[in-house]
């Protein structure tokens, strides 16, 4: 060590006192990885911690008191060389631990490459040998028994003729018509005017024909049934009514208004 036990106490606390205590010949064969691992961890951040004191102390003491620079910064210096000296050795250590682990312990086989593409080529083909050893044998008895069912089939057709033959045609039934009732004879149609023909037209929406006269009682039926006929169309389509003379009046008064 270049910096010897009994220095360190004087310029370290108890738990940094421990740390390098730890990284001595006496107690650091005591460590397992994991311990040293974490030692490691706490020993490089003192010494950063220390290192970047010493710095900003240095660059303080020449900006203000130049004359004190080598007594400013000595305590935050040595102690970042202490903690990176302890560093170094559980680092080396560690190492140690890690190389006689890996001798200890059989080197694992790499897992040999399993090639699924091969494999389901060769599952395929298994499957179609199968298949056609199955077609062959399936095959060959359909083959058998097809000539076996024709001549069973034509037998019982031929029985089937036979027996047809034998039996006699039954006689048709004769159908016997229904006589079909003769329509009672109903009141007899009132003859319709020609005033009520052409009414008829009118409300249907026909013009009336030039030869047919009308009279003024007639045309007034005629204008009614028209009017009414319009009517019921109007409400049948749902539409809204528009009233002319409404607007007609408001164009009117307006015309009134623009004349002034």
């Amino acid at each position: 060590m270049a910096i010897s036990a009994a220095r360190a106490r004087q310029i370290c606390t108890k738990a940094e006192l421990d740390l390098v205590l730890q990284s001595t010949t006496k107690h650091i064969g005591n460590l397992d990885a994991k311990q040293l691992k974490s030692a490691i961890r706490r020993s490089r951040t003192l010494r950063d911690k220390w290192r970047d004191l010493t710095h900003s102390q240095t660059r303080d003491t020449k900006a203000t008191d130049p004359d004190k620079l080598g007594d400013a910064n000595a305590r935050s210096a040595e102690k970042a060389t202490l903690f990176d000296e302890a560093l170094a050795r559980f680092e080396k250590r560690l190492s140690k631990v890690d190389d006689a682990a890996a001798k200890a312990s059989p080197a694992r086989k790499p897992a040999p490459k399993v090639n699924h593409r091969a494999d389901r080529a060769a599952v395929r083909e298994t499957l179609n040998v199968k298949t056609e050893t199955l077609n062959a044998a399936t095959g060959g008895a359909t083959a058998k028994a097809t000539p076996a069912k024709k001549k069973a089939a034509t037998k019982s057709a031929d029985n089937g003729s036979l027996a047809s033959t034998k039996k006699a045609v039954p006689k048709k039934k004769a159908s016997a018509k229904k006589a079909t009732p003769a329509k009672p004879a109903g009141r007899k149609a009132k003859p319709v005017s020609a005033s009520g023909l052409a009414a008829a037209k009118i409300a249907a929406g026909q013009p009336p024909a030039t030869s047919e006269k009308l009279t003024g009682a007639e045309e007034k039926r005629n204008l009614k049934a028209k009017t009414k006929a319009k009517a019921t169309a109007v409400a049948r389509s749902g539409a809204p009514r528009i009233q002319g003379h409404v607007s007609s009046q408001g164009r009117r008064n307006q015309a009134k208004r623009n004349a002034r």
